[in-house]
């Protein structure tokens, strides 16, 4: 599923979810749309490369996150088929949930407090394709100053939005990452990693789950004192 939806171009990949969007609308069904948004900058903050498009890999966790909360179901054990347990980044699995949402501020949900990535809109230098399985950045690139790592800022408040006329709901998160070093440092992919709690026998819970897992090719190159800009546009379109 994931190697056909990559041999589709952004054209012809924007009209089968614009035809996808107005039978969700028509027939009342839920389909969220992620769009994703890379900029490169340069140290005078000019836009040096831009990369956009739909987000085509929602992975296994995002699927069973919506699961549990839709249906209030607490989760069986396992991550596989059949199942709806949630895999950590660090390679854990959980289940038994009785209560599981994100937060929007601080360090909980999307977002993430500055020199942080472990949580948030994260990024990578990883070019294996996306799968659905995929529970984690194939080579996360981390929060320094040093060779091959990123200044992680502080995410932003989302933007949200509403169209009157297409029935359209938008939330916007974005994060801005600098390059402190004095080489290249060059983007593979990007990724959400949600900051999800939930409650069991009253004691709480933290983990971190990726959401989706984007591959940026060609690569993002974000020069010495420039900056990365990424972006996640999730939309909703509500029935009509």
């Amino acid at each position: 599923m994931i190697d056909a939806k990559h041999s589709m171009s952004e054209e012809e990949l924007e009209l089968k979810v614009n035809r996808l969007t107005d039978l969700s609308s028509e027939l009342g069904l839920f389909v969220p749309v992620a769009r994703y948004s890379v900029k490169s900058l340069s140290p005078e903050g000019e836009v040096i490369d831009t990369k956009a498009g739909i987000s085509r890999s929602w992975t296994r966790n995002a699927y069973n996150w919506t699961a549990i909360v839709m249906t209030n179901n607490a989760s069986v054990d396992g991550y596989a088929p059949g199942y709806i347990g949630m895999m950590t980044t660090t390679g854990g699995h959980f289940h038994n949930i009785v209560y599981f949402t994100t937060f929007e501020g601080g360090s909980q949900g999307y977002s993430s407090p500055i020199d942080d990535s472990a949580g948030g809109i994260v990024v990578g230098s990883g070019v294996i394709p996306e799968s659905f399985e995929d529970y984690k950045l194939g080579t996360i690139i981390l929060s320094g100053v040093t060779t091959n790592k990123l200044s992680y800022q502080e995410s932003l408040i989302p933007t949200t939005s509403y169209n009157a006329g297409t029935k359209e709901y938008t939330v916007t998160w974005q994060r801005y990452f600098y390059n402190n070093t004095a080489a290249n440092i060059y983007i593979g992919e990007i990724a959400i990693y949600a900051r999800l709690y939930y409650v069991v026998s009253s004691t709480s819970y933290y983990p971190v789950c990726m959401l989706c897992r984007d591959l940026i090719d060609p690569m993002s190159i974000v020069v010495p004192a420039g900056q990365l800009e990424v972006s996640y546009a999730i939309t909703l379109t509500y029935p009509e």
